[in-house]
């Protein structure tokens, strides 16, 4: 079990793989509001990971459907519920929803994209 999450595109800012990563796992199109963390983490098998922890309010819960055939489903579930089950992907995944309530909000302006998309100029 694991939120909505993935990897950066070829010339893709961090917020544009966010929302596609919530649309191919979830069907659900939104945009980031708030940026709470950056986690480095290097997993049992020394690969090494960044994760962008990204805050997304929505007003209602919708329904869900993944775009991306290595998600089998998705699920609406408490902080509570995740925390307490026994098959997170990582130990990440609890870290994540621990900050996800007790991190304040940033803007997302501390994301910047500076010569972004990179064009090979001189």
């Amino acid at each position: 079990m694991e939120p909505a999450g993935g990897h950066l595109e070829a010339n893709e800012t961090l917020l544009q793989a966010a929302e596609r990563e919530l649309w191919e796992e979830t069907g659900i199109r939104a945009t980031p509001q708030h940026f709470i963390r950056m986690h480095q983490w290097l997993a049992p098998d020394n690969t090494p990971f960044l994760r962008f922890l990204f805050a997304i309010e929505l007003s209602d819960l919708c329904a869900t459907e993944p775009h991306d055939s290595d998600i089998d489903r998705c699920l609406w579930l408490s902080a509570e519920e995740i925390l307490n089950a026994p098959n997170l992907r990582s130990p990440l995944v609890a870290e994540s929803i621990r900050c996800y309530l007790q991190d304040p909000r940033q803007p997302l302006s501390l994301i910047g994209a500076f010569n972004w998309p990179f064009t090979g100029g001189e």
